[in-house]
C-alpha cells in the first residue's frame, strides 16, 4: 500500500492502522506509521491517536507521550480520544497518580472529559483500591452533564 501511485490517502492508512490495532498488531502499525512519515503522507489527528494507543498498547509510554508532543506541533488539538488512549495507557502500567495527573492537567487545559475519559480512569482508581476517588470522579461526572453507562457502573461494582 506504501509502494502505490499515487499514495492511498491518509483516512485509507487510518483505516488500515485500525484494523491491525485491533489485531493486536502494534509493530506493525508503527512500522507502517513510519513508512508513510518517510513518504511525506500528512497526517491528522485519527492517525496520531491510533499510534499512540500502539505505543500504549506495547507498554512504549514514553513513545506514547512525545507522540502526543508532537500532535500540537503538527497543528492539531489533542481530543478526548487522544487523552482517554494515554489515560488506558498509564492505567495499564499501574501509573494511576499520573493518570489522575493528566486528567487534571486535561481539564485545568480546557478539554472536556467525555464518559468513556471518566470511566477510563475509574478503571484505574478501582484497581488499585482508590474506590472512594473513583466515587466521587461519579459524582464529577454527573456535574459536568455526563450520565454514567452500564460500563462506569460495572466499572464501580467490579472494583468493590
Amino acid at each position: 500500500m506504501v509502494r502505490c501511485r499515487p499514495f492511498p490517502s491518509v483516512i485509507d492508512f487510518c483505516k488500515l492502522m485500525g484494523v491491525i490495532v485491533r489485531m493486536n498488531r502494534p509493530d506493525v502499525v508503527i512500522s507502517l506509521h513510519q513508512k508513510i512519515e518517510m513518504r511525506r503522507i500528512p497526517f491528522n489527528i485519527y492517525s496520531m491517536n491510533i499510534l499512540i494507543k500502539c505505543f500504549c498498547s506495547c507498554q512504549k509510554l514514553p513513545f506514547a507521550f512525545s507522540t502526543f508532543a508532537k500532535i500540537t506541533k503538527l497543528g492539531f488539538q489533542p481530543d478526548a480520544v487522544t487523552f482517554s488512549t494515554l489515560l488506558h495507557g498509564l492505567c495499564l502500567g499501574d501509573k494511576i497518580s499520573e493518570a489522575v495527573a493528566l486528567f487534571d492537567r486535561m481539564v485545568e487545559t480546557g478539554y472536556a472529559p467525555n464518559v468513556v475519559t471518566f470511566t477510563t480512569l475509574m478503571n484505574g482508581l478501582c484497581r488499585e483500591g482508590r474506590m472512594l476517588e473513583a466515587v466521587a470522579l461519579v459524582d464529577r461526572m454527573v456535574e459536568n452533564g455526563h450520565q454514567p453507562d452500564i460500563v462506569t457502573y460495572g466499572t464501580i461494582v467490579n472494583g468493590m
